[in-house]
C-alpha cells in the first residue's frame, strides 16, 4: 500500500533495521572479523559483521558465488533506504532480498548445529 517515495524509502529503512537485528544477533568479533576490514566494526555497520560471517562460514574460491550472493542480497536491501527514485519494483526487491539474507543464515546456522 505504499504510495509515494516515503513510503517506499521505509521499507528500505525498515528492512535495514531488521539486517541489523540480524547481523547482531549472530557476528561474533572472535570469529566473524572481515578479513580485509582491520578496523573496529561499529554497532550498526551490518554490512561489515554479515561479510564476516559469511567470509567465516563460505571460506575459499569454491565459495565465491555464495559469498557474492549474500553480499549483494545485503547490498540491494540496504539500496533502497536513501533512493531518491524508488519505486514499488524496490520495495519488493528489497524485502525479498532481506528474506533471502535471513534465510542465507538460517541455512547457515542449521547447518552448523548438525556439526
Amino acid at each position: 500500500s505504499a504510495s509515494d517515495r516515503i513510503d517506499l524509502n521505509q521499507i528500505g529503512l525498515r528492512c535495514r533495521e531488521t539486517i541489523i537485528l540480524l547481523a547482531k544477533e549472530v557476528y561474533i568479533e572472535d570469529f566473524h572479523h572481515p578479513s580485509s576490514y582491520p578496523g573496529e566494526i561499529s554497532p550498526t555497520d551490518s554490512a561489515k559483521m554479515l561479510e564476516g560471517y559469511i567470509e567465516y562460514y563460505f571460506k575459499g574460491a569454491a565459495n565465491d558465488e555464495k559469498r557474492k550472493y549474500a553480499k549483494a542480497t545485503n547490498n540491494l536491501a540496504n539500496n533502497l533506504t536513501h533512493k531518491q527514485t524508488a519505486t514499488k519494483l524496490d520495495a519488493k526487491l528489497c524485502l525479498n532480498a532481506t528474506l533471502s539474507l535471513i534465510n542465507i543464515v538460517k541455512i547457515v546456522n542449521d547447518d552448523n548445529d548438525k556439526k
